[in-house]
């Protein structure tokens, strides 16, 4: 998801059906380098409250400066071969 727009409807609902379900979840929010400082910081925390995780389970990326990618590929490992 872009950390930008954040957590929409449609998401909110397809968490809250993989949840339903069982499945395991990786939710993955890209584009952190648009945002800067406190804007950042900020928005890191709303999308952790709207989807009910906390900051540290968040998975914030941003490929173009290649920041959280390790964690990514730490998160991933187990479902690849």
């Amino acid at each position: 998801m872009d950390l930008r727009r954040g957590v929409g409807e449609q998401d909110q609902q397809l968490l809250a059906f993989l949840e339903a379900i069982e499945k395991p979840v990786l939710v993955v929010f890209t584009k952190a380098d648009k945002l800067k400082g406190n804007e950042r910081r900020n928005q890191i925390r709303r999308v952790a409250d709207d989807i009910g995780w906390t900051v540290e389970e968040l998975l914030v990326v941003s490929a173009e400066k290649n920041e959280g990618m390790d964690r990514l590929r730490a998160a991933l490992a187990p479902y690849v071969g």
